[in-house]
């Protein structure tokens, strides 16, 4: 998917989890990943590369 969800969880990649959960807790970016201009890069990122 678009997020990698299925890639990194705190089991698989706990210090890859870590730093997500750290960068998720800076002001702003929680509403910036619901914005739909990142849900729109965030596709077009994902049709031109293939991942």
């Amino acid at each position: 998917g678009l997020s990698g969800e299925e890639l990194i969880s705190e089991e698989k990649t706990p210090a890859i989890w870590k730093v997500r959960q750290e960068i998720d807790k800076i002001e702003g970016v929680a509403e910036w990943k619901a914005s739909e201009e990142y849900k729109s890069i965030g596709k077009e990122n994902f049709d031109m590369l293939g991942y």
